[in-house]
């Protein structure tokens, strides 16, 4: 029998050739821009980029319908006519359901499966989704896009910018700090001047890590749009290589603030005795 021929793999140049046809064919086609690195391996970026032709490709065909119809009309019950064990076990089922359907719902917030289960029932299965054939795709719903559960939103937010105050290998960027910054008396700093304080504190150090955060008080206005957290927060800190990681404690307090019409908290103050 004739060995299979192996198929002849495409030189880099090749490549970057085929990328650059695929990104004018998909911008013409379906529109937008295409903005990436230089950096990124062209087989990379090939396969990449005819990944998302598939998708756009079953985006233009998708039928939409109700997220009941996608599931085929599963039965279920109103949350009232159920009691808590039997709401636990009718969620549990329609999740599994919309799994194998490629639809998942998870709460983030940790909310309770009653309030879970009827903004599934009331609200999601009248819900308009895409109707898309393709392998692999699934359809991810999270209850807190639809009710923020700010307290949580800006108590994860402080527990990244306190990670990013001690990992080198983290540094402070502005998805979690706004440049807007302001200094311990709320006067405008700027952001960079603000990071080269940072860095001399951790210059001090060889490692640090965040061991615990203890919030002590978080506080949100009524608006939702400015917060402020009070914790005592535990670093490890490796005064040199080989050396142990030694535990010490700080109090911190965070200012925060949300831009109109956004679900994500930025900080733009801090108040720590080393910087």
């Amino acid at each position: 029998m004739a060995k299979q021929r192996k198929k002849k793999s495409k030189s880099a140049d090749e490549l970057n050739t085929e990328n650059e046809f695929l990104k004018m064919k998909m911008m013409a086609e379906f529109g937008g821009e295409f903005v990436g690195s230089t950096e990124i391996p062209p087989d990379i970026e090939n396969a990449f980029l005819k990944q998302i032709e598939k998708i756009q490709r079953a985006h233009a065909v998708a039928v939409t319908t109700k997220l009941y119809e996608l599931l085929e009309q599963p039965e279920y019950s109103h949350v009232h006519d159920l009691n808590d064990k039997a709401v636990s076990r009718e969620l549990k089922r329609l999740l599994k359901l919309m799994d194998k359907k490629g639809v998942s719902l998870v709460s983030v917030g940790g909310i309770g499966e009653r309030e879970l289960y009827r903004f599934l029932t009331e609200e999601l299965f009248k819900r308009d989704v895409e109707s898309i054939s393709l392998k692999g795709w699934k359809l991810h719903f999270v209850y807190e896009d639809f009710y923020p559960n700010h307290a949580f939103d800006v108590k994860r937010t402080v527990h990244d910018a306190a990670v990013m105050l001690i990992d080198k290998d983290n540094p402070p960027f502005e998805a979690v700090y706004d440049d807007d910054m302001k200094d311990k008396l709320g006067l405008q700093m700027d952001f960079e001047e603000w990071i080269g304080n940072l860095k001399i504190w951790q210059s001090t150090f060889n490692r640090g890590r965040l061991e615990e955060l203890d919030v002590k008080v978080l506080d949100v206005n009524e608006e939702n749009n400015e917060a402020y957290v009070r914790c005592i927060v535990t670093f490890g800190l490796q005064p040199a290589k080989g050396k142990r990681f030694a535990k010490r404690d700080y109090p911190l307090e965070f200012w925060l603030t949300r831009k109109p019409d956004a679900n994500w908290w930025l900080v733009n103050r801090v108040d720590f005795e080393e910087l």
